[in-house]
Protein backbone atom coordinates (compact mmCIF):
# COMPACT_ATOMS: atom_id res chain seq x y z
CA UNK A 1 0.00 0.00 0.00
CA UNK A 2 1.33 3.43 -1.00
CA UNK A 3 0.00 6.68 0.41
CA UNK A 4 -1.22 9.24 -2.16
CA UNK A 5 -1.35 12.04 0.43
CA UNK A 6 2.07 13.49 -0.44
CA UNK A 7 2.01 12.79 -4.16
CA UNK A 8 3.55 15.72 -6.05
CA UNK A 9 5.13 17.15 -2.87
CA UNK A 10 8.35 15.08 -2.87
CA UNK A 11 11.48 15.61 -4.91
CA UNK A 12 13.84 12.93 -3.57
CA UNK A 13 13.90 9.11 -3.57
CA UNK A 14 15.78 6.99 -1.04
CA UNK A 15 17.91 4.28 -2.69
CA UNK A 16 16.96 1.17 -0.68
CA UNK A 17 13.18 0.89 -1.00
CA UNK A 18 12.52 3.62 -3.55
CA UNK A 19 10.42 5.68 -1.14
CA UNK A 20 9.79 9.28 -2.18
CA UNK A 21 10.51 12.03 0.33
CA UNK A 22 11.51 15.67 0.64
CA UNK A 23 13.61 17.77 3.01
CA UNK A 24 12.19 21.02 4.38
CA UNK A 25 13.25 23.52 7.02
CA UNK A 26 11.09 23.60 10.13
CA UNK A 27 8.94 26.76 10.04
CA UNK A 28 9.71 29.31 12.78
CA UNK A 29 6.08 29.16 13.95
CA UNK A 30 6.40 25.46 14.67
CA UNK A 31 9.69 25.97 16.54
CA UNK A 32 8.06 28.69 18.64
CA UNK A 33 5.27 26.28 19.64
CA UNK A 34 7.88 23.74 20.68
CA UNK A 35 9.60 26.31 22.87
CA UNK A 36 6.34 27.39 24.47
CA UNK A 37 5.36 23.80 25.18
CA UNK A 38 8.74 22.58 26.36
CA UNK A 39 8.59 19.40 28.48
CA UNK A 40 8.83 19.44 32.25
CA UNK A 41 12.37 19.65 33.56
CA UNK A 42 11.81 16.34 35.35
CA UNK A 43 11.53 14.67 31.95
CA UNK A 44 15.14 13.93 31.05
CA UNK A 45 17.44 11.29 29.63
CA UNK A 46 18.35 8.42 31.97
CA UNK A 47 21.45 8.79 34.10
CA UNK A 48 24.65 7.13 32.84
CA UNK A 49 24.81 3.39 33.50
CA UNK A 50 27.78 2.89 35.82
CA UNK A 51 27.90 -0.85 35.08
CA UNK A 52 28.57 -0.66 31.32
CA UNK A 53 32.06 -2.13 30.74
CA UNK A 54 34.72 -0.05 28.99
CA UNK A 55 37.64 -2.48 29.24
CA UNK A 56 37.10 -5.83 27.51
CA UNK A 57 40.74 -6.87 27.43
CA UNK A 58 41.83 -10.32 28.60
CA UNK A 59 44.04 -10.63 31.66
CA UNK A 60 47.48 -12.15 31.21
CA UNK A 61 47.70 -14.72 33.99
CA UNK A 62 51.11 -16.38 34.03
CA UNK A 63 50.18 -19.50 35.99
CA UNK A 64 47.40 -21.36 34.13
CA UNK A 65 46.06 -23.74 36.76
CA UNK A 66 43.61 -26.46 35.79
CA UNK A 67 42.00 -26.67 39.22
CA UNK A 68 40.94 -24.05 41.78
CA UNK A 69 43.72 -23.17 44.22
CA UNK A 70 43.55 -21.46 47.59
CA UNK A 71 45.10 -18.01 47.34
CA UNK A 72 44.35 -16.58 50.74
CA UNK A 73 43.08 -17.62 54.15
CA UNK A 74 42.42 -15.49 57.23
CA UNK A 75 40.21 -15.68 60.30
CA UNK A 76 37.47 -14.02 58.27
CA UNK A 77 37.55 -15.71 54.87
CA UNK A 78 39.13 -18.17 52.48
CA UNK A 79 39.69 -17.42 48.78
CA UNK A 80 39.66 -20.04 46.03
CA UNK A 81 40.75 -18.97 42.56
CA UNK A 82 40.85 -20.33 39.01
CA UNK A 83 41.72 -18.31 35.89
CA UNK A 84 39.90 -18.81 32.60
CA UNK A 85 41.96 -21.29 30.57
CA UNK A 86 39.30 -22.38 28.09
CA UNK A 87 36.77 -19.77 26.97
CA UNK A 88 38.89 -16.56 27.06
CA UNK A 89 36.04 -14.11 27.53
CA UNK A 90 36.18 -10.86 29.55
CA UNK A 91 33.90 -12.27 32.22
CA UNK A 92 34.23 -13.41 35.82
CA UNK A 93 32.25 -15.68 38.13
CA UNK A 94 32.11 -14.93 41.85
CA UNK A 95 30.48 -16.98 44.58
CA UNK A 96 30.65 -16.12 48.27
CA UNK A 97 29.18 -18.36 50.94
CA UNK A 98 28.55 -16.58 54.23
CA UNK A 99 28.76 -19.28 56.89
CA UNK A 100 26.69 -18.21 59.90
CA UNK A 101 25.81 -21.05 62.33
CA UNK A 102 22.89 -19.12 63.80
CA UNK A 103 21.21 -18.71 60.40
CA UNK A 104 19.50 -22.10 60.46
CA UNK A 105 19.56 -23.06 64.13
CA UNK A 106 15.76 -22.98 64.50
CA UNK A 107 12.63 -22.50 62.36
CA UNK A 108 12.55 -18.85 63.37
CA UNK A 109 16.21 -18.32 62.46
CA UNK A 110 15.72 -20.03 59.12
CA UNK A 111 12.75 -17.80 58.29
CA UNK A 112 14.55 -14.63 59.41
CA UNK A 113 17.54 -15.49 57.21
CA UNK A 114 15.19 -15.99 54.27
CA UNK A 115 13.50 -12.63 54.97
CA UNK A 116 16.91 -10.94 55.15
CA UNK A 117 18.04 -12.25 51.74
CA UNK A 118 14.71 -11.34 50.13
CA UNK A 119 14.86 -7.83 51.57
CA UNK A 120 18.45 -7.47 50.36
CA UNK A 121 17.42 -8.43 46.83
CA UNK A 122 14.48 -6.02 47.12
CA UNK A 123 16.79 -3.14 48.11
CA UNK A 124 19.08 -3.95 45.16
CA UNK A 125 16.24 -3.61 42.65
CA UNK A 126 17.33 -0.03 41.99
CA UNK A 127 20.49 -1.43 40.40
CA UNK A 128 19.06 -4.60 38.86
CA UNK A 129 18.03 -3.17 35.47
CA UNK A 130 21.25 -1.22 34.86
CA UNK A 131 23.34 -4.24 35.86
CA UNK A 132 21.37 -6.63 33.67
CA UNK A 133 21.49 -4.52 30.49
CA UNK A 134 25.25 -4.15 31.10
CA UNK A 135 25.70 -7.94 31.27
CA UNK A 136 26.00 -8.32 35.04
CA UNK A 137 23.83 -10.72 37.03
CA UNK A 138 23.66 -11.35 40.76
CA UNK A 139 21.63 -13.25 43.33
CA UNK A 140 21.46 -13.47 47.11
CA UNK A 141 19.92 -16.68 48.45
CA UNK A 142 19.79 -18.53 51.78
CA UNK A 143 21.57 -21.88 51.94
CA UNK A 144 22.22 -24.65 54.48
CA UNK A 145 24.86 -22.75 56.45
CA UNK A 146 23.88 -19.09 56.00
CA UNK A 147 23.43 -17.24 52.73
CA UNK A 148 25.15 -17.06 49.37
CA UNK A 149 26.03 -14.16 47.07
CA UNK A 150 26.55 -15.11 43.39
CA UNK A 151 27.71 -12.78 40.59
CA UNK A 152 28.54 -13.38 36.95
CA UNK A 153 29.26 -11.11 34.01
CA UNK A 154 31.82 -8.71 32.55
CA UNK A 155 34.75 -8.28 34.91
CA UNK A 156 35.40 -4.59 34.19
CA UNK A 157 32.58 -3.27 36.41
CA UNK A 158 32.06 -6.36 38.55
CA UNK A 159 33.81 -4.73 41.50
CA UNK A 160 31.40 -1.78 41.31
CA UNK A 161 28.47 -4.16 41.59
CA UNK A 162 30.17 -6.19 44.33
CA UNK A 163 30.85 -3.04 46.36
CA UNK A 164 27.18 -2.13 46.01
CA UNK A 165 25.99 -5.49 47.33
CA UNK A 166 28.52 -5.63 50.17
CA UNK A 167 27.65 -2.05 51.10
CA UNK A 168 23.97 -2.99 51.38
CA UNK A 169 24.88 -5.87 53.69
CA UNK A 170 27.12 -3.68 55.86
CA UNK A 171 24.53 -0.89 56.14
CA UNK A 172 21.46 -3.11 56.15
CA UNK A 173 18.34 -1.40 57.42
CA UNK A 174 14.96 -3.02 57.99
CA UNK A 175 12.27 -1.00 56.22
CA UNK A 176 8.94 -1.78 57.85
CA UNK A 177 6.84 -1.33 54.69
CA UNK A 178 9.06 -3.65 52.62
CA UNK A 179 9.26 -6.14 55.50
CA UNK A 180 5.45 -6.38 55.45
CA UNK A 181 5.44 -7.02 51.69
CA UNK A 182 8.09 -9.76 51.96
CA UNK A 183 6.30 -11.34 54.91
CA UNK A 184 3.01 -11.48 53.00
CA UNK A 185 4.73 -13.03 49.96
CA UNK A 186 6.43 -15.70 52.07
CA UNK A 187 3.21 -16.45 53.95
CA UNK A 188 1.42 -17.15 50.68
CA UNK A 189 4.29 -19.38 49.60
CA UNK A 190 4.10 -21.48 52.78
CA UNK A 191 0.30 -21.70 52.59
CA UNK A 192 0.54 -22.92 48.99
CA UNK A 193 3.04 -25.64 49.95
CA UNK A 194 0.22 -28.15 50.35
CA UNK A 195 -0.67 -27.67 46.68
CA UNK A 196 2.72 -28.78 45.43
CA UNK A 197 2.83 -31.88 43.29
CA UNK A 198 3.18 -35.20 45.16
CA UNK A 199 6.72 -35.85 43.86
CA UNK A 200 7.82 -32.46 45.23
CA UNK A 201 6.31 -33.30 48.62
CA UNK A 202 8.08 -36.69 48.53
CA UNK A 203 11.47 -35.02 47.97
CA UNK A 204 10.69 -32.56 50.77
CA UNK A 205 9.90 -35.44 53.19
CA UNK A 206 13.13 -37.19 52.18
CA UNK A 207 15.10 -34.03 53.00
CA UNK A 208 13.27 -33.66 56.30
CA UNK A 209 14.18 -37.20 57.32
CA UNK A 210 17.82 -37.23 56.24
CA UNK A 211 19.26 -33.77 56.81
CA UNK A 212 20.13 -32.00 60.03
CA UNK A 213 18.62 -28.62 60.84
CA UNK A 214 15.83 -28.92 58.31
CA UNK A 215 12.53 -27.65 59.65
CA UNK A 216 8.93 -28.58 58.74
CA UNK A 217 7.17 -26.00 56.61
CA UNK A 218 4.29 -25.64 59.09
CA UNK A 219 6.73 -24.79 61.91
CA UNK A 220 8.37 -22.15 59.72
CA UNK A 221 4.94 -20.75 58.82
CA UNK A 222 4.02 -20.53 62.51
CA UNK A 223 7.31 -18.74 63.23
CA UNK A 224 6.77 -16.32 60.33
CA UNK A 225 3.28 -15.36 61.47
CA UNK A 226 4.66 -14.05 64.79
CA UNK A 227 7.61 -12.11 63.35
CA UNK A 228 7.86 -8.33 63.23
CA UNK A 229 10.47 -6.01 61.73
CA UNK A 230 12.12 -5.54 65.14
CA UNK A 231 12.76 -9.30 65.32
CA UNK A 232 14.92 -9.08 62.18
CA UNK A 233 16.68 -6.00 63.54
CA UNK A 234 17.62 -7.96 66.67
CA UNK A 235 18.50 -11.17 64.82
CA UNK A 236 20.81 -9.85 62.09
CA UNK A 237 23.65 -8.57 64.34
CA UNK A 238 23.58 -11.84 66.29
CA UNK A 239 23.72 -13.91 63.09
CA UNK A 240 26.61 -11.89 61.61
CA UNK A 241 28.48 -11.89 64.92
CA UNK A 242 29.91 -15.26 63.88
CA UNK A 243 30.66 -15.25 60.17
CA UNK A 244 33.16 -16.90 57.83
CA UNK A 245 33.15 -16.19 54.08
CA UNK A 246 34.12 -18.89 51.60
CA UNK A 247 34.98 -17.13 48.32
CA UNK A 248 35.42 -18.53 44.81
CA UNK A 249 36.65 -16.36 41.93
CA UNK A 250 36.97 -17.72 38.40
CA UNK A 251 37.42 -16.20 34.96
CA UNK A 252 39.11 -13.09 33.60
CA UNK A 253 40.66 -11.83 36.82
CA UNK A 254 44.23 -11.76 38.08
CA UNK A 255 45.17 -13.41 41.40
CA UNK A 256 46.30 -10.14 42.95
CA UNK A 257 43.02 -8.49 41.98
CA UNK A 258 40.97 -11.29 43.53
CA UNK A 259 42.98 -11.01 46.76
CA UNK A 260 42.50 -7.25 46.77
CA UNK A 261 38.73 -7.60 46.39
CA UNK A 262 38.44 -10.07 49.29
CA UNK A 263 40.68 -7.93 51.48
CA UNK A 264 38.44 -4.94 50.68
CA UNK A 265 35.34 -6.96 51.63
CA UNK A 266 36.94 -7.93 54.94
CA UNK A 267 37.72 -4.29 55.60
CA UNK A 268 34.09 -3.28 55.12
CA UNK A 269 32.40 -6.16 56.94
CA UNK A 270 34.90 -6.99 59.69
CA UNK A 271 37.43 -4.24 60.26
CA UNK A 272 35.54 -0.94 60.09
CA UNK A 273 34.38 0.93 63.18
CA UNK A 274 30.73 0.11 62.44
CA UNK A 275 31.23 -3.56 61.48
CA UNK A 276 28.71 -6.04 62.88
CA UNK A 277 30.49 -9.10 61.43
CA UNK A 278 32.88 -10.99 63.68
CA UNK A 279 35.07 -13.96 62.89
CA UNK A 280 33.79 -17.52 63.27
CA UNK A 281 36.15 -19.78 65.26
CA UNK A 282 37.38 -22.77 63.19
CA UNK A 283 35.85 -25.25 65.66
CA UNK A 284 32.39 -23.83 64.91
CA UNK A 285 32.53 -24.16 61.12
CA UNK A 286 29.50 -26.14 59.97
CA UNK A 287 29.64 -29.36 57.98
CA UNK A 288 26.61 -30.63 56.13
CA UNK A 289 25.63 -34.00 57.58
CA UNK A 290 22.89 -36.50 56.81
CA UNK A 291 21.57 -39.58 58.54
CA UNK A 292 23.54 -42.71 57.71
CA UNK A 293 21.38 -45.62 56.57
CA UNK A 294 22.69 -48.96 57.77
CA UNK A 295 23.83 -51.38 55.08
CA UNK A 296 21.33 -54.13 54.27
CA UNK A 297 18.35 -52.42 55.91
CA UNK A 298 15.34 -50.99 54.10
CA UNK A 299 13.28 -48.10 55.39
CA UNK A 300 9.72 -47.31 54.40
CA UNK A 301 8.05 -43.98 55.11
CA UNK A 302 4.45 -43.44 53.91
CA UNK A 303 2.93 -39.94 53.99
CA UNK A 304 -0.42 -38.60 52.87
CA UNK A 305 -0.47 -35.91 50.22
CA UNK A 306 -1.21 -32.57 51.89
CA UNK A 307 -3.74 -31.72 49.20
CA UNK A 308 -6.61 -34.15 49.79
CA UNK A 309 -8.14 -33.29 46.41
CA UNK A 310 -5.03 -34.36 44.50
CA UNK A 311 -5.64 -37.91 43.27
CA UNK A 312 -2.04 -38.44 42.16
CA UNK A 313 0.64 -40.23 44.16
CA UNK A 314 4.41 -40.48 44.09
CA UNK A 315 7.17 -42.95 44.93
CA UNK A 316 10.70 -41.83 45.82
CA UNK A 317 13.38 -44.54 46.02
CA UNK A 318 16.52 -43.21 47.75
CA UNK A 319 19.74 -45.25 47.61
CA UNK A 320 22.64 -44.14 49.82
CA UNK A 321 25.96 -44.99 48.19
CA UNK A 322 28.94 -43.70 50.17
CA UNK A 323 30.26 -41.06 52.50
CA UNK A 324 31.50 -37.75 51.10
CA UNK A 325 34.52 -38.50 48.89
CA UNK A 326 35.74 -36.50 45.89
CA UNK A 327 36.39 -39.41 43.52
CA UNK A 328 33.25 -41.29 44.55
CA UNK A 329 31.19 -38.11 44.13
CA UNK A 330 32.45 -37.68 40.54
CA UNK A 331 31.72 -41.33 39.72
CA UNK A 332 28.22 -41.01 41.15
CA UNK A 333 27.63 -37.86 39.13
CA UNK A 334 28.80 -39.67 35.99
CA UNK A 335 26.49 -42.61 36.77
CA UNK A 336 23.53 -40.25 37.15
CA UNK A 337 24.27 -38.63 33.77
CA UNK A 338 24.66 -41.99 31.97
CA UNK A 339 21.60 -43.62 33.58
CA UNK A 340 19.24 -40.65 33.33
CA UNK A 341 17.94 -41.33 29.80
CA UNK A 342 17.62 -45.16 30.06
CA UNK A 343 15.82 -44.84 33.40
CA UNK A 344 13.35 -42.32 31.98
CA UNK A 345 12.75 -44.50 28.91
CA UNK A 346 12.11 -47.63 31.00
CA UNK A 347 9.92 -46.06 33.68
CA UNK A 348 8.06 -43.49 31.58
CA UNK A 349 7.87 -44.94 28.06
CA UNK A 350 8.01 -48.73 28.54
CA UNK A 351 6.39 -49.35 31.93
CA UNK A 352 4.38 -46.10 31.92
CA UNK A 353 4.51 -45.88 35.71
CA UNK A 354 3.86 -42.16 35.78
CA UNK A 355 3.92 -38.91 33.86
CA UNK A 356 6.95 -37.68 35.84
CA UNK A 357 9.85 -40.14 36.07
CA UNK A 358 13.44 -39.15 36.75
CA UNK A 359 16.74 -40.37 38.10
CA UNK A 360 19.16 -37.88 39.59
CA UNK A 361 22.02 -37.51 42.03
CA UNK A 362 21.10 -36.26 45.47
CA UNK A 363 23.84 -34.07 46.91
Amino acid sequence: WESKLFEGHTDLTEPWYGTSYCVEAVPPSIMQKWVENAPNEDLHLPKPNIFIPTDLSLKNVEEKTSFPCMLRKTLFSRLWYKPDTMFFTPKVFIKMDFHCPLSNSSPESSVLTDVFTRLLMDYLNDYAYDAEVAGLYYAVRPNDTGFQVTMVGYNDKMRTLLDTVIGKIADFEVKIDRFSVIKETMTKGYENFKFRQPYQQAMYNCTLILEEQTWPWDEELAALSNLEARNLEDFLPRMLAKTFIECYFAGNIEPSEAESVVQHIEGILFNSSTSVCKSLPPSQHLTKRIVKLERGLRYYYPAMCLNQQDENSSLLHYIQIHQDDLKQNVLLQLLAVVAKQPAFHQLRSVEQLGYIALLRQRK
